[in-house]
């Protein structure tokens, strides 16, 4: 048969967990908003960056007017719209907050009768 254990505890020592589970949960709460935020930031340049693709390719097919069009549709303001020597079209649009750049051609499909 076994003795039974006696645990002695100093009388400072009562509740002492409860501050640093705290101070964890404030620190890890921190670490979830910090990570919010930088993944919010990396999202609205994904989507700045997608939408000057998008305008710079409706620039280069269609022209000044359809690039202006297809920006507005997604939320943003074209900046700049110029056209190179060599036929490239190159963007600047405003979305979020953020100036985006692309530039986009169009060229022929090798396999295309005519081409």
């Amino acid at each position: 048969m076994r003795a039974p254990r006696c645990v002695v505890r100093a009388r400072g020592e009562r509740g002492s967990a409860t501050p640093l589970l705290l101070a964890l949960v404030a620190v890890v709460l921190l670490g979830v908003a910090g990570a919010s935020r930088v993944g919010d930031a990396a999202v609205r340049r994904a989507r700045a960056d997608a939408t000057a693709d998008v305008v710079a390719l409706a620039g280069a097919t269609a022209g000044e007017t359809s690039a202006a069009e297809v920006a507005h549709r997604n939320r943003a303001s074209v900046a700049e719209v110029r056209t190179r020597r060599d036929g490239a079209v190159e963007v600047e649009v405003q979305r979020d907050g953020l100036l985006a750049r692309a530039a986009a051609r169009v060229v022929a499909d090798p396999h295309e009768p005519g081409a």
